[in-house]
């Protein structure tokens, strides 16, 4: 390809802007590891103090964070290598940042697996809140498992064609790129509603329990919160993704813009499919202890890592249920309320 300034398409503010967007993403990204990494501390010295049954939600964070990190760790590296070690001129590293030939293949496809990886960790700690909340129902939880199995289906098909075009000896045609573009954009979007409908049957299952206004829907206001919050940004990011992967043509020319959003939409989504979920549970471990037994009182005590901490102030709380009978006027409902935690909490 000639480097011409009349046979080349793209101007050398077009060029900046790609080769910047890939280096300040990449920069952002570092930014908000060290975030993340702060965020993990709360967590994981609850989760030190915690009961056996625990060891998933730590063990599932923990894992997203060793997966984050080894994500921006390949993120950086290859970044150093395409701007200091590939060419010497502006045109030749806008070409290989945009047929990405700086990476080998292995790496390449290494880093979409951990990606991936990542997304399904995340919405897996989410989809196993939900199945322990309908008291570990395989028929009342069949739509987030079933969307979870596509959402894994889908996250292998996008990195078996990955590593398939990728194996190629030639570039690939704008035609594959955007089939491959396409496949990644349907991963993204699963991940999003998976993500979407956990998260609205646990909040549903919540709000069919209790009554407006009643104890209980105060005690369970501070878990329903952090879970709605952190759930929000991760899904809204994702299906961000999936929107932007639908306009890549698979034209440079034509896509530029695109691309260089979604190189930060990229970035953002690797941290968000971390930080969320421990920003969550790292939101409940420093809330005050008057509020976090009376949120976690009647949920199963799987739904958060520091619950069995409380396992005794929630039989405390049980055994003055007449007292909340009392206050809260309705001592049937009250009363339904604890029945169904503790048959809940038996099945558990």
């Amino acid at each position: 390809m000639s480097t011409g300034s009349d046979d080349f398409p793209f101007s050398v503010a077009q060029q900046k802007a790609l080769i910047g967007a890939g280096l300040h993403a990449s920069l952002l990204a570092q930014f908000l590891f060290g975030i993340y990494t702060g965020v993990l501390g709360g967590p994981l010295h609850k989760g030190n103090r915690s009961a056996s049954k625990d060891r998933i939600v730590i063990g599932s964070i923990t894992a997203l964070y060793a997966v984050t990190l080894l994500n921006i760790l390949i993120s950086w590296i290859y970044t150093s290598v395409l701007l200091c070690t590939t060419g010497g001129t502006l045109v030749e590293v806008f070409i290989a940042s945009v047929i990405e030939d700086y990476m080998p293949t292995s790496v390449h496809v290494l880093l979409d697996v951990v990606e991936f990886l990542g997304y399904v960790i995340a919405d897996g700690l989410l989809v196993w809140r939900c199945f322990q909340v309908y008291g570990r129902d395989l028929s009342s939880n069949w739509l987030p498992i079933g969307l979870l199995v596509l959402e894994i289906s889908l996250c292998i098909t996008s990195s078996v064609y990955t590593c398939v075009i990728r194996l190629q000896p030639n570039p690939p045609t704008p035609h594959i790129s955007k089939i491959n573009d396409d496949i990644n954009a349907v991963a993204n979007a699963s991940v999003g509603v998976t993500s979407v409908v956990a998260t609205f049957m646990i909040c549903r299952k919540v709000y069919m329990h209790t009554e407006s206004g009643s104890r209980s829907r105060k005690r369970y206001q501070n878990v329903l919160n952090a879970l709605i919050q952190s759930s929000a940004v991760y899904s809204v990011t994702m299906l961000c993704m999936a929107i932007f992967g639908f306009l890549d043509t698979g034209f440079i020319e034509s896509s530029l813009t695109v691309v260089e959003i979604s190189e930060y939409l990229g970035c953002f989504s690797i941290l968000v499919g971390g930080l969320a979920p421990t920003l969550m549970i790292g939101r409940l471990s420093i809330s005050p202890r008057e509020d976090t037994e009376m949120s976690s009182a009647r949920l199963p005590s799987d739904l958060m890592p520091c619950a069995s901490q409380l396992a005794g102030s929630m039989k405390v709380n049980i055994s003055q249920g007449d007292v909340d009978k009392h206050e809260s006027g309705s001592p049937g409902v009250e009363h339904a309320h604890i029945m169904e935690v503790d048959r809940i909490q038996s099945n558990a």
